[in-house]
């Protein structure tokens, strides 16, 4: 699959995390938080969540490269074949194991890592970091981030180890919709000195939302172009705009001084187009029914048969635009689309008309046509 047409797929998805994990399969490399913006056509606010969130459930993982470029790649069975090693680096190389195809059928890509002397992730570097954290009041005051405005206060926990006071106010987040009173929790098992969950003092981080890891200096960002690391998102903003630089469209790769330009290129060029159909579908065949009510009914065996993903993302939206007696042709939103149903589902489809049409009809895929 050319480039350009894989990041068209992957713009044409509605989840943004969905996306997230597309371009990762496509680009068939790790990505770093400016090229997950070309591929996806999100803002890097929503690609920093979805890559939490990802983390969060242990599918991707960060990695900060020898010269400080800050790269994110798969981990966990996010991909199946697509492993992690306990070193991690993001070198992919072709494996033997074949993965299933994940976009409804076709050829499959092989994929797998190498590894490089990088530590692994866990308790040792969450304990080398706890002379950097800020002290137990500092967290505790601001727990009212975490619990709808809530603090956690009591009496003898200035002496609390800030690892720990992390890693239960993580696990009363985590647990808050199902408790009465989660900063009361925080504030009764620290003054009881229990130890926290070993899997809250692991993943804190990745548990803990965003504006409060911020405000005590916990998160770092890292400029795409420059490497400059920054501790919130809206400072690393404010420098993005220093950094003279084209607009790169994120499908063709043409550059424009301007954004306007290149929404006005976007919206020429790669915009899916206008589906538009001629009287020909309309008129019946032979007093029976029109072509257009044939692939109406060919769309609702394909519904059936079909998995619902790869229905709603490539069929739905077809439409019969022409037919001439012996062909009919099927408009689609682009050319990656065509493309698709070409390789995948034109004899299937072609076998469905004789039942519904009585007859062998050929069938074309076209990308929409423009009104004049």
């Amino acid at each position: 699959m050319e480039t350009i047409q894989a990041k068209m797929f992957v713009r044409s998805l509605n989840n943004s995390s969905a996306k997230i994990v597309m371009a990762f399969l496509l680009a068939r490399t790790a990505l770093d938080v400016q090229e997950l913006r070309e591929w996806t056509g999100l803002k890097r606010e929503t690609i920093y969540d979805g890559l939490d969130d990802l983390r969060a459930l242990g599918k991707v993982e960060k990695q900060t490269l020898a010269h400080g470029r800050v790269v994110w790649l798969p981990a966990g069975d996010i991909l199946p074949g697509f492993q992690m090693s306990e070193k991690w680096t993001p070198e992919l190389q072709m494996s033997e194991k074949r993965t299933p195809s994940l976009l409804g059928g076709g050829e499959s890509i092989n994929l797998t890592l190498s590894t490089d002397s990088i530590n692994p992730p866990g308790d040792q570097e969450s304990e080398k970091r706890t002379s950097d954290f800020p002290n137990a009041i500092e967290i505790l005051q601001h727990t009212d981030l975490l619990f709808d405005g809530a603090l956690v206060v009591g009496r003898g926990l200035e002496d609390c180890e800030p690892l720990t006071v992390l890693a239960w106010c993580a696990y009363a987040y985590s647990q808050k919709n199902k408790l009465n009173g989660a900063g009361g929790l925080v504030r009764n098992r620290l003054k009881d000195k229990e130890p926290p969950p070993e899997s809250a003092k692991l993943q804190w981080r990745d548990i803990l939302p965003r504006d409060f890891l911020e405000a005590l200096d916990l998160m770092e960002y890292t400029c795409e172009i420059c490497q400059v690391k920054f501790k919130k998102m809206s400072e690393l903003n404010e420098h993005d705009a220093t950094h003279p630089k084209p607009h790169i469209c994120g499908w063709c790769g043409k550059t424009f001084e301007e954004e306007i330009d290149l929404d006005a290129h976007v919206d020429e060029e790669h915009t899916p187009k206008v589906i538009i159909a001629d009287e020909s579908v309309t008129v019946s065949i032979n007093g029976g029914i029109t072509a257009e009510q044939a692939w109406q009914s060919v769309l609702g065996q394909l519904q059936m048969e079909m998995p619902r993903a790869s229905f709603e993302s490539w069929v739905r939206d077809s439409k019969a635009v022409r037919y001439d007696g012996n062909t009919l042709s099927v408009g689609v939103r682009n050319v990656y689309t065509r493309d698709w149903l070409e390789s995948r589902l034109q004899s299937t489809v072609e076998r469905l008309l004789v039942g519904i049409m009585n007859a062998h009809v050929y069938v074309v895929f076209v990308v929409g046509e423009t009104e004049p």
